[in-house]
């Protein structure tokens, strides 16, 4: 697959999903550039992701989320994992219109919260336990993440990176050629 002609390839999900451990391969068998947005965010602020909301808050980094979507969606040869709330503001999505495909990488909410569940992250709804936040995520913002994908992949069936990776591309390469 060249994938040319097809713009970024945009991995969206909760936290835990699988986009910052399948975005680097499938970056690599598409010869693209691989970004992950949450660490070029942090990396341009010089702040890891929870000093950088505990020093600015949730609204200050979305916008500098939003930002960087604006830049990279002037692209057509990345694949971006998205952080995991990306989806859930029109602003962004409205940013990435008809500039790639979304590819939506979904779990079991356990299989997340497990995923997730040693990572030192900020949470959305502080007062929650880390599968509770996610729970709650998506029970509010689920039909946000839908709607903004052209692909479902469920990452939650004990698969090797691999092997997703290259049923991931069949997905794209199908998609792509419904598209034409």
């Amino acid at each position: 697959m060249s994938g040319a002609g097809i713009g970024n390839i945009y991995l969206a999900g909760l936290m835990g999903s699988g986009k910052s451990s399948l975005g680097p391969l499938l970056a690599q068998r598409m010869g693209r550039r691989f970004i992950d947005l949450d660490e070029a965010i942090c990396a341009e602020a010089g702040h890891s992701l929870h000093d950088l909301v505990a020093a600015e808050g949730w609204l200050d980094f979305r916008m500098r989320e939003y930002d960087l979507v604006k830049r990279c969606a002037g692209h057509d040869d990345l694949v971006l994992a998205f952080g995991g709330g990306t989806p859930r503001y029109a602003w962004n999505m409205d940013q990435l219109a008809d500039s790639g495909i979304i590819v939506l990488l979904t779990a079991d909410l356990k299989v997340l919260a497990a995923r997730a569940g040693g990572k030192e992250r900020p949470r959305v709804n502080a007062d929650l336990s880390q599968a509770q936040d996610l729970a709650r995520i998506w029970s509010e913002h689920k039909d946000s993440y839908l709607a903004a994908a052209d692909i479902l992949y469920p990452t939650d069936a004990g698969k090797s990176l691999e092997v997703e990776a290259a049923e991931i591309l069949a997905a794209i390469d199908a998609f792509a050629a419904r598209k034409c």
